[in-house]
């Protein structure tokens, strides 16, 4: 690996702010000219959005605290892990197992408030962010996921 840091926090709450926002938007109406609105109907509530923070954001919590093998929330002046300077760093970090059960996690909680909407949240634009988002985080903290996993695909199980 030629990355010996791990990514700044901010970066990805930046981008959980960016997508929730997004995902408001998109509950709303919001990015609708106003005569657009006529036949519009809510495709989610938007209540579900706060939710969706909440797992992302619990998410980033507990991949930090795998990175950096800490049991409280990392911040924005995060240091590798002791064993991120060995050996092991070449190929995969030692956590990366426990990070992806994460992941997992964070994909399961997703899909259960999509369920809840009648499968309205994850549409396949959606879908490709949170991936794009849960693959960013993992090379960030240097754990990529396998380069075809996507969420909701069947690569998502294989790592």
């Amino acid at each position: 690996m030629s990355q010996t840091s791990l990514a700044p926090r901010s970066r990805f709450d930046e981008w959980i702010t960016t997508l929730c926002t997004d995902l408001t938007d998109f509950a709303t109406g919001a990015y609708l000219a106003e005569g657009d609105t006529e036949y519009w109907e809510e495709p989610y509530p938007a209540a579900v959005v706060p939710l969706v923070e909440s797992v992302l954001r619990g998410f980033l919590d507990r991949a930090y605290r795998c990175a950096t093998g800490s049991s409280t929330p990392a911040s924005d002046t995060v240091a590798p892990s002791p064993e991120l300077a060995g050996e092991q760093a070449e190929d995969v970090a030692p956590y990366a197992a426990a990070l992806h059960r994460e992941v997992e996690q964070a994909v399961a909680e997703l899909k259960r408030i999509n369920d809840s909407v009648d499968d309205a949240l994850l549409d396949t634009e959606e879908s490709a962010e949170f991936s794009e988002f849960f693959l960013a985080v993992c090379a960030g903290l240097l754990a990529p996921l396998d380069s075809g996993w996507e969420l909701g695909s069947d690569a998502e199980n294989g790592r």
